[in-house]
């Protein structure tokens, strides 16, 4: 071997001795990292374990059934099944089977609600109204970790459930630990918290789990309070509860502050003796004043609309309700619900925002106090919510969200010291003034109480109707002049005619111009007709009509008023002018009026013509039901007028557009997105099931077939005679 071959093999061996080294390094990084990955998990599940089970242990010590060894499963309730509504109060339908006999079922929710269900009769299908699939919760674990990775929940919780995801994550580890599987448990967990306390802001798993449960809980407390048949000394001890079971829920302070006034209510209904009715006719007015505001406690409204408020008169009691009868009692009743206006016990009804979420509170005897107090004085006091800043943020902590904010303290504080104010100034000038000069004046500031304030005065001194014409007069605010134009309708004296005459002559507001029409055509007059058939006929503009398609196509999102430029904004106004006309037309019990209106039909595109339709079907509603209408129509030949009004529906038959989204349920029927033609036919065969034969449910194939019968019914007999 030469000296080369010789260093070429030296070489050749150092090389691989270093290739060698190179691939020992990396076995050794693998099995480093694979060391490290295995200490950091055993680590972690010693960090979990104690955690997990300190929580376990934390959630046994509460009173829910015990589920060990329960199936688990979907709760079944047929679409007609009186249970329906039991999940009003949660849409989780999945849960655990406590117990089932052969006539009930009884469930706990995933959102812990402990329910009982009878089974009731079968159905048609062989199906008790509610039954249990069982279901396996091992499988049903995992999809719910892939469910909450996705940001989804599980069938059923079209709203957020009383309970959130995380708290019916934990509910459903619990459950798996429980039936011996910890690796699913523990996964579901880690979805609820990072369970890592490398770092003090994370919260542990305990405070997470505490603060969506806890929630839950308070939030069904204060539905409780809208449940008279449950006593005040048990809501009492519902919040004591809550603050054992959930000692770091952020609602603690509310359950304290809760509990130190319910203690004060539950003393004075002890000590208080009850009135009976031979009592109440003896005391005086002051007395009873007194006593009713005490009652106020018990006020048991109830609100139906959301966003909305609760409406404390909406109360079973109704005219013998405390605070109806409060009303009746008036002015003796103002100067002690003054001083009530700072009382922040609680009545017995409760307000929300949106009922599927924790937005609600239990309105105070101050918001009692104030809303009679408007009602007695005509007026709001307070621009905005005063059920929000004094049940929710008032002198307790702030309401559903459990903690003090100082400076929203201070600014409700202020807020609630202004309504006083306001209340006491306007008492001090009724003592000087008088209830009629407050009244009068009240209506000139022509401003947001004027209306109110107009309405009880016509009410309680209808000689003040000049009053209500100067304040028509003086103010700029077109929704005020239309609502003062509907409180002068029973007036009719010479004045008040004069005055229609001119504001339908001359009023450049076309509703104003209408409603004058509308109430001097009920009392005989002859010019509203003429007036407004003529204006029709300059409605009659098909150009106008064209550009209006353009225009509502062109600006579908910018139709609220402002957002269009000034042609724009005309050209709605012509339409609801000549919609405004038309209906005048044809309620005016006039026939050739109503078959002006059906001659120029061509002018109306579909959705103009879907909305005469319908008030054609109120007007033929109110003519057979004998309930006459605003324009007098009973004056009219009534058997012509139906006529007039079927061949305005006839007249229908052949327009087979669509004007939009639209679904309903009238006359015993349901419809979704019909065409013009549909809802003529369906209103013939609705006032003249004798005559016509539509089925608005049917196929179109059908519907085509029996809307051509309806014409052809027509034009063999087109007189018809109310029966």
């Amino acid at each position: 071997m030469n000296d080369n071959e010789k260093i070429h093999s030296a070489l050749k061996e150092k090389k691989n001795h270093f290739h060698l080294w190179d691939s020992i390094k990396r076995v050794l990084s693998i099995v480093i990292i694979l060391a490290s990955l295995l200490l950091l998990y055993l680590f972690i599940s010693l960090t979990i374990q104690p955690e997990v089970n300190k929580t376990f242990k934390w959630f046994d010590s509460l009173d829910y059934p015990d589920i060990s060894n329960c199936s688990y499963g979907k709760i079944l309730v047929q679409p007609e099944a009186n249970y329906q509504t039991a999940f009003s109060i949660t849409e989780c339908r999945f849960g655990f089977l406590l117990h089932e006999t052969e006539t009930e079922i009884r469930v706990l929710t995933r959102d812990l609600f402990d329910l009982t269900f009878e089974k009731h009769t079968q159905g048609s299908d062989g199906l008790p109204e509610v039954s249990f699939l069982p279901l396996d919760l091992n499988v049903e674990s995992s999809r719910y970790v892939d469910l909450l990775d996705l940001n989804r929940g599980q069938d059923g919780e079209e709203f957020w459930p009383r309970l959130s995801k995380k708290g019916q994550a934990f509910v459903l580890a619990w459950a798996t630990f429980k039936n011996g599987n910890t690796t699913i448990s523990h996964s579901l967990c880690r979805k609820i918290t990072p369970l890592s306390r490398f770092w003090e802001k994370n919260p542990s798993l305990l405070e997470v789990v505490q603060e969506e449960i806890g929630e839950a809980e308070i939030w069904r407390i204060i539905l409780l309070f809208g449940d008279t048949s449950i006593e005040r000394i048990e809501l009492l001890n519902q919040f004591i509860r809550f603050q054992k079971r959930f000692p770091m829920s952020k609602y603690r302070l509310l359950a304290r502050e809760s509990e130190q006034i319910l203690n004060q209510m539950v003393a004075e209904d002890d000590a208080h003796i009850a009135t009976t009715e031979d009592q109440w006719e003896k005391l005086t007015n002051e007395a009873k004043v007194k006593e009713l505001i005490f009652l106020l406690r018990d006020q048991n409204g109830f609100q139906y609309s959301q966003p909305g408020s609760a409406d404390i008169f909406n109360d079973s009691r109704k005219e013998m309700s405390p605070a109806a009868r409060l009303v009746d009692l008036e002015y003796d009743a103002v100067p002690y619900l003054i001083d009530s206006l700072d009382d922040f016990r609680f009545t017995r009804t409760v307000a929300y925002h949106r009922d599927y979420y924790f937005s609600h509170h239990v309105l105070r005897i101050a918001d009692c106090a104030l809303t009679i107090l408007e009602i007695i004085a005509a007026r709001s006091f307070y621009e905005g919510s005063y059920v929000d800043y004094i049940a929710m943020n008032g002198k307790l902590s702030d309401g559903c969200m459990g903690s003090i904010d100082e400076e929203k303290q201070i600014k409700t504080e202020a807020k609630i010291a202004s309504t006083r104010d306001k209340v006491q100034i306007w008492w001090d000038e009724f003592q000087r003034k008088g209830e009629k000069q407050t009244l009068i004046d009240g209506t000139l500031q022509a401003d947001n109480n004027s209306l109110w304030q107009a309405s009880r005065l016509i009410q309680k001194y209808p000689e003040c109707f000049p009053v209500l014409l100067d304040t028509f007069n003086k103010t700029n605010n077109e929704w005020l002049k239309t609502e003062i134009m509907n409180l002068i309708v029973d007036i009719d004296n010479g004045p008040i005619a004069l005055f229609l005459l001119e504001q339908l002559k001359n009023n450049p507001n076309y509703t104003i111009r209408v409603q004058s029409a509308s109430i001097l055509h009920k009392r005989g007059h002859p010019e509203p007709l003429q007036q407004m058939l003529s204006e029709f006929i300059t409605l009659r503009d098909p150009n106008r009509v064209e550009y209006f398609k353009k225009l509502n196509k062109a600006n579908k999102d910018d139709l609220s008023y402002g957002m269009l430029s000034p042609e724009e904004q005309a050209s709605y106004d012509w339409f609801w002018a000549r919609q405004s006309v038309a209906k005048f037309l044809l309620e005016s019990g006039e026939s050739q009026a109503i078959r002006t209106v059906r001659k120029s039909l061509v002018y109306f595109d579909a959705s103009a013509r879907m909305d005469l339709l319908d008030y054609v079907d109120d007007l033929l509603r109110r003519m057979f039901e004998g309930l006459g209408s605003t324009c007098d129509i009973s004056n009219g030949n009534l058997t012509d007028i139906a006529i007039c009004l079927e061949h305005f529906l006839v007249s229908c038959l052949n327009d087979v557009r669509v004007p939009g989204l639209r679904s309903g349920y009238q006359h015993g029927k349901e419809y979704d997105d019909p065409r013009v033609c549909d809802m003529a036919a369906f209103y013939l065969w609705a006032h003249w099931k004798n005559k016509y034969l539509f089925d608005i449910e049917a196929s179109q194939t059908i519907r085509d077939e029996q809307i051509k019968k309806c014409v052809e019914i027509w034009q063999s007999n087109p007189n018809t005679i109310i029966q």
